[in-house]
C-alpha cells in the first residue's frame, strides 16, 4: 500500500488528510501517576482470572531498576510509546519520588522454571521480564543514566516488584493485561488490541484449554476491567488473524497513524476492514 491508497482510505473514513511535515496533533500532557497510585494487593489474589496462578507467584521484593528488561515479543501487551516514556522521564526529573507501582516480572523460564527452585537470592543474577511498566521502567532508567551520581534520585534506582517464575506466554499476556488496567495512565488503544490478539493468534497452540478468540477475549477483558465476549470483538479479532501480507499492510496504516496522530488515539476500526 502507497501513502496515495493509504490517504485515501483515511479521508474515506472522515480523517484529515496530513501533509508532510505537519501534524493535526495538539497534544496536551498527561498526569502521571494517577491520584491514588497503583499499590494493590497481588494480581493473583483480586483478579479472578488470574487466581489460577498464585502457586507461580514467589512474592513481592525491591530490586535495582536497572536489572529489568523489557518484555519479550512473545508475551508483550503493547508497544512501547516514547512520547508516553519523555513524558514520564520529564515528571520524575521535575518531581522524584520512589515508585508507587508494583511491576509484575517473569524469570526467565530457561533459570529458573517453577516457585519450587526459586530463592530470593537469585534475583541479583537471573533475567527479570517485565509484564507490566515498561514505560515506567524505561522513563526511570533514562533520569539515572542522564543523571549519574546524582542523589535526588536515588529513589528511582529500586522498584517493587511481583515475582513470577514459568508462566507461559498466554498467562504472561494476562497478568500484563490486568497490569495495564490497574495503571493506564496512557489508555490502551484499538492498535495496540489487535497486536496484543495478534501476538496470542501467532503464539496460539492448539492443546491451550481456551480456543485463541477465547484467549485474546480474557486478556482484552483484563486489559479493560470488564467481561468481554468474543463475539463482541469481530474487528479485533478479524484483523488479527489476517495473511502475513494484509496484517503488514495493517500494521503500515498503524504506523503512519500513529506518527500523524495525538498519543493514545485509536484509528476507527472501519480503516482496517478492505483487506
Amino acid at each position: 500500500m502507497n501513502n496515495t491508497d493509504f490517504i485515501s482510505i483515511l479521508t474515506d473514513n472522515g480523517l484529515e488528510k496530513i501533509g508532510k511535515g505537519s501534524s493535526t496533533n495538539k497534544r496536551g500532557k498527561l498526569a502521571w501517576p494517577e491520584g491514588d497510585g497503583c499499590i494493590t494487593p497481588h494480581y493473583t489474589h483480586v483478579d479472578t482470572e488470574l487466581q489460577s496462578l498464585i502457586g507461580k507467584c514467589a512474592g513481592s521484593f525491591n530490586v535495582p531498576v536497572r536489572k529489568i528488561l523489557p518484555a519479550l515479543s512473545a508475551f508483550s501487551v503493547r508497544d512501547i510509546n516514547s512520547e508516553w516514556v519523555n513524558e514520564i522521564k520529564e515528571s520524575l526529573v521535575i518531581q522524584p519520588t520512589t515508585p508507587v507501582t508494583r511491576i509484575p516480572v517473569l524469570i526467565d523460564r530457561h533459570e529458573v522454571e517453577s516457585t519450587d527452585s526459586f530463592k530470593e537470592e537469585m534475583l541479583s543474577s537471573v533475567n527479570l521480564y517485565a509484564l507490566g511498566g515498561n514505560h515506567l521502567v524505561q522513563a526511570m532508567k533514562m533520569v539515572l543514566d542522564q543523571n549519574p551520581g546524582n542523589d535526588n534520585y536515588s529513589c528511582l534506582r529500586a522498584i517493587e516488584v511481583e515475582v513470577f517464575c514459568g508462566l507461559t506466554n498466554l498467562e504472561a499476556r494476562f497478568v500484563g493485561s490486568a497490569h495495564n488496567k490497574k495503571c493506564n495512565t496512557l489508555k490502551p488503544t484499538f492498535q495496540d488490541k489487535v497486536k496484543n490478539s495478534r501476538g496470542i493468534y501467532e503464539g496460539y497452540e492448539n492443546s491451550s484449554e481456551v480456543s485463541w478468540k477465547e484467549a485474546c477475549a480474557r486478556s482484552l477483558g483484563l486489559l479493560d476491567g470488564k467481561k468481554i465476549n468474543k463475539d463482541g470483538i469481530p474487528v479485533i479479532l478479524s484483523v488479527a488473524s489476517y495473511s502475513s501480507v494484509n496484517y503488514s499492510h495493517v500494521m503500515e496504516i498503524f504506523s503512519q497513524f500513529t506518527r500523524n496522530s495525538p498519543m493514545g488515539t485509536s484509528i476507527p476500526q472501519v480503516v482496517c476492514s478492505p483487506f
